[in-house]
């Protein structure tokens, strides 16, 4: 079932976004492109992208996941020094 047809019942929209993973301001875009254009307005849209390309490596989440255990008082600042000094 399409995000649209979810959406079809009476404010199922944060439903249909939610089940579906998007935002509703893009659903709302969506559905603009595909009322005003059909089929062809949503040909065009670019690709959603499944990482992010400023996305902290998971090596380094563990390692700060790791720190932060180990050292439960540490705040963010001396976590990042001590990442820092680690390289």
């Amino acid at each position: 079932m399409s995000v649209l047809e979810l959406a079809r019942e009476p404010g199922n929209v944060a439903e249909a976004c939610r089940q579906r993973g998007m935002d509703r301001t893009s659903f709302y875009e969506w559905k603009r492109w595909f009322q005003t254009q059909g089929f062809d307005g949503l040909k065009d849209l670019p690709p959603i992208h499944k990482s992010y390309p400023q996305a902290t490596a998971p090596e380094v989440v563990e390692r700060i996941r790791a720190l932060a255990l180990e050292h439960p008082a540490y705040g963010c600042n001396r976590l990042e020094a001590i990442l820092s000094l680690e390289g």
